[in-house]
This record gives structure tokens, C-alpha cells and sequence, in this order.
């Protein structure tokens, strides 16, 4: 039996599609997998968030929105959020 750490070795590309996948909160908790995933959900190129997801899970969604802008690092291909009730966002 190894102790081959295969997650580690996979290509960036793939982890990439890995993380698009997941709910924000599960892509965040990828971060214990190892330290090459520790920051790897910062730099996804797709962001998808529902109401489904514990990121969210707040009444201030304009407060977690900002957060997750500014701690991401890479590129945004696409963006996309998904409620199914009504909220306001205020622009202050």
C-alpha cells in the first residue's frame, strides 16, 4: 500500500473543475486537503452560489458577497447566484 498523496499531483486545470463543482462552502473546505489546496477556492474560475450553500447562510449576503470578491485572487469567467426568495442588496 502507498502513501501517495495523489490529490496533491493533480494538474491545477483539473482541480480547477474540481472546486466549479462544489457548493462555496465545500470548495473552502478543500483548503485541509493539503497546503497546495489551502488557497486553491480563491482562484476558481467559475463562482456559484444558491441558497443551498452554508456560505450564505446570513442575513447580510451583501456582507459575505464582499467578502468572497476580495479574498479571490483569479479571474472570474462566470458568476452566477441563484436565490429562490427575495432579498434587497443595498448599494452603500
Amino acid at each position: 500500500m502507498s502513501n501517495e498523496d495523489v490529490i496533491s499531483s493533480l494538474p491545477d486545470d483539473i482541480v480547477d473543475k474540481i472546486l466549479v463543482c462544489l457548493l462555496l462552502s465545500e470548495a473552502i473546505s478543500t483548503s485541509f486537503l493539503s497546503r497546495r489546496w489551502r488557497y486553491k477556492w480563491r482562484s476558481i474560475s467559475e463562482i456559484n452560489i444558491n441558497e443551498y450553500d452554508d456560505f450564505f447562510l446570513s442575513t447580510d449576503i451583501t456582507a459575505k458577497l464582499d467578502q468572497l470578491l476580495l479574498l479571490h485572487t483569479g479571474d472570474i469567467q462566470k458568476f452566477s447566484c441563484q436565490f429562490r426568495y427575495e432579498f434587497v442588496l443595498d448599494s452603500q
